[in-house]
């Protein structure tokens, strides 16, 4: 009678079990020491913040790197208010980077104040031309990272070209450089011909495998210089560098005869692709700009899908 019972309730539905934490796992001094590395060791670079080059990583390696218009410049940046050597950065001793202007006509800012040369600190902005840029020390963990966000930025996910942003940023970039080199520039704007039919019969999953490998047979057809990209659902763009209407041209119809022919299954059975393209060119040293490039290859697409899809149409006959 005289001890005290200790009440047992039953756990209800109201009731929460008390579920044991799971056991901490023991890392592994390899896997500490990669990750002190990762986010110990820096690489100085210039990051570049607005313009073509929009993103880019430029790592700041060997004792004096030039930066100007030319592309004799190990760092070329195609902005036409930069001078051909606008300015080098020198490496000092005790990892000290040393910017010096070379009597450029606009001048170089830091941090928003006209130098002649200066020594940079981490954080510090430049301004070369109309091209900002900030000079930083990253880590391997934050390469990693921007890397990362700037694919992510600028790719397809599905096809894993370059996405319409890039695209747009690139078409600047081109006609600039055919501008100041006298050179000819082409644009392939393409359409897939009745892809709604595709998804409509056999499904979304099977229309995007289709456009995966549409994807992949474009990126085999272009050479380095050149890019293709996706820009809406199954349409594509190529800028084809130094390439006049004949040349566009022989592109073009390769392109269509060879979707023609990719072997293209859905459970046994081959689903054909087609395509229509238009073509713009612009000669060698002719002004135009970006809007009528894509406005005449636009118009020239819609003509192809007029005329019975299928087929490229340059404006010629």
């Amino acid at each position: 009678m005289g001890g005290t019972r200790k009440s047992r309730i039953p756990a209800g539905p109201g009731r929460k079990k008390k579920v044991a934490n799971p056991s901490t796992v023991k890392v592994r001094d390899s896997r500490v020491d990669a990750a002190l590395a990762s986010t110990q060791q820096t690489r100085p670079l210039l990051f570049v913040l607005d313009g073509p080059r929009l993103g880019d990583r430029i790592p700041l390696s060997g004792t004096r790197i030039l930066l100007g218009r030319s592309e004799e410049c190990p760092i070329c940046l195609p902005d036409e208010s930069i001078s051909s050597r606008h300015l080098e950065i020198i490496a000092e001793p005790n990892d000290r980077f040393r910017v010096r202007d070379l009597g450029s006509l606009n001048g170089t800012l830091v941090n928003g104040e006209r130098i002649t040369q200066c020594v940079l600190a981490p954080g510090d902005r430049l301004v070369v031309g109309h091209t900002p840029l900030r000079f930083v020390a990253q880590t391997a963990a934050e390469e990693d990272l921007l890397q990362y966000l700037e694919t992510c930025a600028v790719q397809d996910p599905l096809t894993r070209l370059p996405n319409r942003r890039y695209f747009g940023l690139r078409l600047d970039e081109e006609i600039s450089f055919a501008l100041r080199h006298a050179v000819p520039l082409s644009l392939l704007m393409m359409d897939l011909d009745r892809f709604k039919a595709v998804n409509d019969g056999y499904g979304h999953p099977v229309g995007d495998r289709l456009l995966a490998a549409v994807g992949g047979f474009l990126r085999g057809c272009v050479r380095t210089s050149d890019v293709v990209a996706r820009i809406g659902g199954e349409e594509f763009a190529a800028i084809l560098r130094q390439t006049g209407p004949e040349g566009a041209r022989v592109l073009a119809e390769r392109i269509r005869l060879g979707l023609e022919r990719l072997p293209f299954t859905q459970k046994g059975k081959r689903i054909p692709i087609r395509i229509s393209i238009g073509i713009a060119s612009v000669p060698g040293g002719a002004s135009l700009s970006a809007a009528k490039l894509l406005e005449s290859a636009d118009s020239r697409l819609y003509c192809a899908k007029q005329r019975g899809r299928n087929r490229v149409c340059d404006g010629a006959g």
